[in-house]
């Protein structure tokens, strides 16, 4: 981005942005479905979540069914290609009990997720309870 670029340009990407992150969610939902496996939760990461700039696309999603241990592949989705985006998608996928393993095992991804993050759909609040709750002592 060119430090000349205004303000209410950028205020425009970032809610552009921001709203085709949301629709690709929507549609990630569909498509996980029709591979019988379940969207539990989406988490927009990183600076767009804080509202600021950046040219990635940081988005995590839990699936249900998913399997574990995958290699890290970048997944796509017909949809991801369908609209013009702001920034490139990064999106990792990963099973619930991988979700819970990288919380107990305070990962760097579970740090950079919790340092800047935008739930943007959460069954059962499952991620937001367990992103907020307390370590034991």
């Amino acid at each position: 981005m060119s430090a000349t670029q205004t303000a209410p340009y950028l205020s425009y990407e970032l809610k552009y942005t921001l709203n085709i992150t949301e629709e690709l969610v929507r549609q990630h939902k569909q498509a996980w479905q029709k591979k019988g496996l379940a969207l539990v939760s989406a988490i927009l990461y990183g600076p767009l979540a804080a509202g600021e700039y950046d040219e990635d696309i940081q988005l995590l999603e839990i699936v249900k069914g998913f399997p574990q241990n995958t290699d890290s592949r970048p997944y796509e989705f017909p949809s991801t290609r369908q609209f013009p985006m702001y920034g490139r998608l990064r999106l990792r996928v990963m099973s619930p009990e991988e979700f819970k393993a990288s919380i107990k095992n305070s990962s760097a991804l579970i740090s950079e997720v919790k340092g800047q993050m935008k739930i943007l759909r959460d069954q059962g609040k499952f991620a937001e309870k367990l992103l907020t709750q307390r370590a034991p002592r």
